[in-house]
């Protein structure tokens, strides 16, 4: 990568060093004009001659990283360069600021000049050191080269928009270069043929059209030109030269048909020909009929017909490859002797063939061996060990074309797709097949070469699929110059796992996700033909951070099991587990879980294949990576009656490593009598915590569908809070604290533990209450609250109590309410509300207050009385707090 850089800014630095020669406002006028501007001399300044300074510079700087040796000084010349290469663009910048403010608004296009003068360069330098791309190029479109341009056009251009379209949108750039689908220029086409021609070194050229092609076409105009090209030829005098080729000659347009384009096979001087080629290639020339006499002409949009002398199917094709002997490996994607792709043994094949009515001309470009190399130590962690100490190698032989009709074609299989049968075996790995597929887009060309690998590890056998090398081609200014190219280890999209021993048997899928380094699935395992065992497991090959490491959780439950008798009415119904390595669980996620169902993923979770996506998300929120801790810990299942009328599922998992946490999971359904009619339906989602670090216990639950009568709903939560280190402090409360109450920090937001008495929301009746109980106080109360309403009238009513007890210093505060209230629409017919307090016990306080309303008349009575006097009792002594925050300061366990 080092030396592809250097080479860059080595190329780069060549492009704009003959700015330096531009040193005087004549010359800058000659440059300037052959951009597409007429900037007179007065308008150039001394942003001129630093211009010409900074390439001056840059020249330096080339000769200097020329001269250099050792790394450290390849080093300081390549830094060098690169400020050098850096300074000059910003002495163009600076020019074009010049010019501007010179000239003002009065040039066309003035403020295109920075990009018309690194186009004109870098084409300058294009057409001086590979004249053979610059006219490739030129003939596709993808460049301008006019000597005699249109007013306020430049000589050369670069046209980066149509990079992303040549694979997409090839007919509308043939239409914007050379209107082919309305008025074909044929003489720029085959005038910018012979350039590319001329620049490969290959024979041939332009002359006149014969007559025989001119009748054979039809054509009328005299004076046609046609491009002859030779492919083979041997012999030296008249009587023994032959020579074959193509030519290229216009077609006129015939009523409806638009002008076209025929290519013509010719042979001069033998209707035979046996043509020797070099030691390493040879060519193989098959046709199913006499070539003189035969041609294709093309038409917009791409209609081939043929001419001449054909009257059934046709097929001729001339292929020159290499020999199989002497064919080189060449590598494409990779570095020799790492990861690669590669191929060996080219050959490229011009053909026509088909229906004289309907002939197609195409090429096929083919190599003997196309070779994936997956190195050991690449890949993520889990393919490191599967592909530990092997260099697995895949070859498969490839070709790959284009027709007018087909468009692009792969040897073998769909368009722009290919799956390759390949068959190696490389002791516990075995090749399968490789895929190959090119994927064009508007601005980009991707292309991936994967294999499907066997991998035997033991009585298992894993199929890695669609593992090897990606590479994606962006036609935008990036790291290649004009282009900016991509390339990296393709990630396999999943595993799939089979087990076959003597006491197990199964297997399952893994599925792969290259965005989050993330491997999930479900497998499924039978014991000794008895157990049914499933797996759900996620598997991370990277940590959350983006350093390298794995982290693992995996969920194991048997299905089918015979159940196993405890006592008492009580029996093991179901068994399994929870295994995560360089995994937490998260308290706050489980938690928030209890309203959503989230224990449901956890523990014996229902049809897991069907529910594989939300239960492995579900894993990944609860259970997320953390370096360094682990989880282990067993889940059965007790039911109670026969058919089961209560049923727990109970995980006790502990966490280990840099933190040492005991989690309790549980759910517990009660269905009685039975499951088809039950009268009651209680249903709880449990989640304990007990941190021994950090001396605190911790237990939340929630009622779900839960209801009395098949139709009464019951609904709750409940938390506990429990702190044995330094400041020690309890809390219970089923249904929530008293309104009153200051709650311990962090303590959760509790519902009330209610029923609805009523189905629907008028009428309403609903019944809530709840007790608590902290290390200092007992908490309690209820509420019931009615509703109902009918032709315009509605009554509505709730009674209620809450009361608080302090042991230390004792005291006590009752409150109580009631309410009852009729109304006709939104007017208020008749109200009454009591409420009071009572506070104590010295001094003993009754507060109360009734309230009668009847339509517009309203009267309040009001009763505030101490019962019994007296003072009240002492608070606790007074402490001393920065003592005791010192000693906490100096605790190391409290940081």
């Amino acid at each position: 990568m080092a030396d592809a850089f250097q080479s860059m800014l080595i190329q780069a630095g060549l492009a704009l060093a003959p700015l330096r020669a531009v040193k005087t406002p004549e010359q800058a006028v000659v440059l300037f004009r052959q951009l597409g501007y007429e900037i007179p001399p007065g308008a150039f300044g001394v942003a001129l001659s630093a211009l010409s300074t900074q390439a001056n510079e840059l020249i330096n700087a080339l000769r200097q990283l020329a001269e250099a040796s050792g790394q450290a000084g390849i080093a300081v010349a390549v830094a060098k360069l690169l400020e050098r290469l850096v300074a000059t663009t910003n002495a163009i910048r600076q020019l074009h600021v010049e010019i501007q403010a010179s000239v003002g608004g009065a040039l066309p296009n003035i403020a295109d000049l920075p990009r018309r003068l690194t186009d004109f360069l870098v084409l300058e330098y294009l057409d001086r050191q590979n004249p053979e791309l610059h006219a490739t190029l030129h003939l596709l479109g993808l460049i301008e080269h006019e000597p005699n341009p249109l007013p306020q056009q430049p000589t050369r251009l670069i046209n980066w928009d149509r990079f992303g379209r040549i694979l997409t949108e090839p007919i509308q750039i043939a239409n914007d270069v050379y209107g082919w689908e309305s008025d074909f220029d044929v003489t720029k086409f085959l005038t910018r043929m012979e350039r590319m021609m001329r620049a490969s070194g290959m024979p041939g050229g332009i002359y006149p059209q014969p007559a025989s092609a001119q009748s054979a076409l039809g054509n009328t105009a005299a004076a046609l030109p046609e491009l002859r090209l030779p492919i083979l030829q041997k012999g030296l005098t008249p009587e023994t030269y032959s020579q074959f080729g193509i030519t290229l000659s216009p077609a006129e347009a015939q009523g409806s048909k638009k002008k076209g384009i025929a290519l013509l096979p010719y042979l001069m001087g033998a209707t035979e020909f046996d043509f020797a080629v070099c030691d390493r290639g040879e060519l193989v020339f098959e046709s199913t009929a006499d070539i003189r006499g035969v041609g294709l002409v093309i038409r917009p949009p791409f209609n081939a017909e043929g001419l001449l002398n054909l009257t059934s199917e046709f097929r001729a094709s001339i292929q020159v490859r290499e020999k199989p002997a002497q064919a080189e490996e060449t590598i494409l994607i990779g570095s020799r002797g790492g990861t690669r792709l590669s191929i060996q043994g080219l050959g490229i094949k011009w053909f026509v063939e088909g229906a004289p009515d309907k002939l197609d001309l195409g090429f096929e470009a083919a190599a003997q061996k196309l070779r994936l190399v997956i190195a050991p130590g690449e890949g993520d962690g889990f393919l490191q060990e599967i592909l530990s100490g092997l260099n697995v190698q895949a070859e498969a032989g490839l070709a790959v074309g284009m027709t007018l009709l087909k468009g692009f074609t792969f040897k073998g299989g769909a368009q722009l797709a290919v799956q390759l049968g390949a068959q190696v075996n490389l002791g516990p790995v075995q090749i399968d097949g490789m895929r190959l597929s090119l994927a064009p887009a508007n601005d980009r060309l991707a292309l991936e070469v994967s294999a499907a690998l066997r991998c035997k590890l033991g009585p298992a056998t894993a199929v890695v699929e669609s593992v090897g090398l990606r590479s994606e081609v962006r036609f935008r200014p990036g790291n290649l110059g004009p282009v900016d190219l991509d390339i990296g280890f393709k990630p396999p999209n999943g595993i799939g796992l089979v087990i076959n021993a003597p006491m197990v048997v199964g297997g399952g899928f893994l599925k792969f996700e290259p965005e989050k380094g993330e491997y999930s699935g479900v497998l499924q395992l039978e014991i000794a033909e008895k157990i049914a065992v499933k797996a759900i497991g996620l598997l991370n090959t990277r940590m959350p951070d983006g350093s390298k490491g794995y982290s693992l959780v995996l969920i194991i439950f048997a299905e089918g099991f015979t159940p196993i008798q405890l006592g008492l009415g009580f029996s093991l119904t179901g068994i399994g587990g929870l295994l995560g390595i360089n995994r937490t669980f998260d308290e706050e996620a489980l938690r928030a879980g209890l309203k959503n169902h989230t224990l449901d993923s956890v523990m014996f979770p229902r049809d897991p294949i069907r529910n594989a996506p939300q239960i492995i998300s579900n894993l990944s929120r609860v259970f997320p990576a953390a370096k360094g801790s682990h989880l282990f810990g067993p889940m059965v299942q007790i039911s109670w009656g026969t058919p089961a009328l209560i049923t727990a599922e109970l995980a006790v998992v502990l966490e280990f490593g840099k933190r040492l946490r005991l989690l309790v999971l549980a759910q517990i359904a009660a269905i009685l009598p039975k499951r088809e009619n039950d009268l009651v339906r209680l249903q709880l989602d449990a989640v304990g915590v007990i941190d021994f670090d950090q001396g605190t216990a911790a237990l939340d639950a929630s009622l779900y569908d839960s209801r009395l009568l098949k139709k009464f709903a019951l609904t709750g939560d409940m938390a506990m809070r429990l702190k044995w280190e330094g400041s020690p402090n309890f809390a219970l409360a089923v249904g929530g604290l008293h309104p009153a109450f200051n709650p311990p920090a962090n303590f959760p937001k509790l519902e009330r533990i209610a029923i609805n008495l009523c189905a629907g929301d008028n009428p309403r009746l609903r019944c809530e209450a709840y007790f608590a109980l902290t290390s200092n106080t007992v908490q309690f109360g209820a509420r019931a609250e009615l509703y109902a309403a009918a032709a315009g009238f509605s009554i509505h009513g709730d009674i209620g109590y809450d009361v608080l007890i302090q042991f230390d210093p004792f005291a006590f505060v009752a409150e109580f309410h009631a309410q009852l209230q009729l109304k006709r629409g939104s007017t208020n017919l008749f109200k009454v509300r009591v409420e009071g307090s009572l506070a104590g016990p010295r001094p003993l306080h009754i507060k109360a207050k009734a309230t009668f309303e009847i339509l517009w008349w309203d009267v309040t009575v009001r009763v505030d009385k101490t019962l019994v006097s007296g003072e009240r009792p002492p608070g606790p002594a007074p402490i001393e707090v920065l003592p005791r925050l010192q000693e906490a300061l100096r605790n190391p366990a409290n940081w």
